[in-house]
């Protein structure tokens, strides 16, 4: 078998499975406008030949959102306000803390490289403009929901966000001895 019929068995083998969402669903998340109370995020990685073949997960908070490939862009509506982790597969694990207030747009661009063991992923944040732009490119692919019970209250998450001895209580800082 030649070299160039294995390379071509290789990638087809290889490529990126991810789903696309309808036709409507990615004409209304192009429409940029957040719901009262909500904030819209959007995670989109250009298309681009660099490890076009390979698919990278997306979570928030520690629970599955979305896969992204070439192309593509994740969209949500998250309850806001309220704190939100958002980090992509990666060979270097680079997670991005997202503070969403309502009525904004959050944009996102996932750059894909060659790593040492595995592919690498980071979460770039952009501004409106380019975030519109590039998102208007690509498509809308399906995501996993993001539940209000996913998102972790604006301020701490564990004691050690808090400053000295203070404690993390229901997400405040609190004195030790107030902590039920």
């Amino acid at each position: 078998m030649s070299r160039a019929w294995l390379l071509v068995v290789l990638l087809s083998g290889c490529a990126a499975t991810v789903q696309e969402a309808t036709p409507a669903a990615d004409s209304a998340a192009k429409q940029f406008v957040a719901a009262p109370g909500r904030a819209n995020l959007y995670i989109f990685r250009p298309d681009q030949f660099t490890l076009s073949a390979q698919a990278f997960d997306v979570t928030i908070n520690g629970n599955a959102f979305g896969t992204t490939g070439p192309g593509s862009f994740l969209f949500a509506e998250l309850a806001a306000p309220a704190s939100y982790t958002i980090e992509s597969q990666s060979e270097t694990p680079a997670p991005v803390v997202l503070n969403a207030e309502p009525g904004k747009n959050y944009f996102f661009r996932q750059d894909v490289a060659f790593g040492t063991n595995a592919g690498r992923s980071t979460l770039l944040p952009v501004d409106d403009q380019t975030g519109r732009a590039e998102v208007s490119e690509t498509e809308l692919l399906l995501t996993h929901p993001v539940t209000p019970s996913a998102a972790v209250p604006a301020g701490c998450t564990k004691d050690t966000d808090c400053k000295g001895d203070r404690v993390c209580n229901a997400g405040s800082c609190v004195e030790p001895h107030q902590r039920p």
